[in-house]
């Protein structure tokens, strides 16, 4: 993802970020938008934030908003109004977004637009960040989700690209999925030793040792916190 994600947090309640999308008529040369994308930073689990985009019509004839379409089907976006809406020549609307992150890590979608006339149409990049709330213990299922998210939007990867990169990458979900299972079998110090391999295979930054993290990207410092979170949740030794 080329979008850089914001570290600030966006509070949990409603905040009105304004960007105006311009449709141009079938006689200019392309849609524009003065604000290419939309980041809402990070917003906890379990909360939302919401940003208002006005859309305008450019043109003098009237046209009506058919469609708005999530390009990779969404992981928390959401679009308030009800369609179709008319929207007369010149004229604006103001569409509400709503991001309630659905799994930790980073989300990233493009909101296409769609309109009567076909050659009028526009799009928003939207960006956000699900956080865990302040004072919850994260579990190993959120934990294999951020990670599966991660890998997804390849916000980590092997940092030596090879033909092994994908195996590579499963053996470190298995890691983590076979530490849930000794966590609940109350195999708490195998469990630890697992959820430390996985730690020193993607933090090349860490104290603990040698050889340097094999994966790297976006969340991988972000997932090492929570390995080390959960490790201390635990009590590993």
């Amino acid at each position: 993802m080329n979008a850089q994600k914001k570290s600030r947090m966006i509070a949990i309640s409603t905040a009105l970020i304004a960007a105006v999308m311009f449709f141009t008529s079938p006689t200019n040369a392309s849609v524009s938008s003065d604000r290419e994308s939309v980041d809402f930073g990070k917003v906890e689990m379990g909360s939302s934030s919401t940003t208002t985009v006005n859309i305008s019509n450019p043109d003098n004839r009237a046209l009506t908003l058919t469609a708005f379409v999530f390009q990779m089907g969404s992981c928390g976006f959401s679009v308030r109004p009800q369609l179709p809406i008319e929207l007369p020549g010149g004229g604006t609307v103001s569409v509400e977004i709503e991001y309630a992150p659905s799994a930790l890590g980073s989300c990233y979608d493009i909101l296409h637009v769609s309109t009567s006339n076909r050659a009028i149409t526009g799009e928003v990049v939207l960006i956000g960040t699900g956080v865990e709330a302040p004072g919850k213990s994260l579990t190993v299922e959120e934990l294999l989700e951020f990670f599966d998210t991660s890998v997804y939007y390849e916000n980590l990867e092997d940092s030596k690209p090879v033909k092994s990169a994908k195996k590579r990458l499963n053996t470190l979900r298995s890691k983590i999925e076979a530490a849930g299972d000794l966590i609940e079998n109350g195999n708490i110090d195998e469990a630890c030793r697992q959820l430390l391999a996985v730690y020193k295979n993607i933090d090349s930054l860490n104290m603990l040792g040698s050889p340097p993290g094999f994966f790297q990207g976006e969340t991988a410092e972000e997932l090492s916190d929570m390995i080390w979170g959960l490790m201390e949740r635990l009590e590993c030794k």
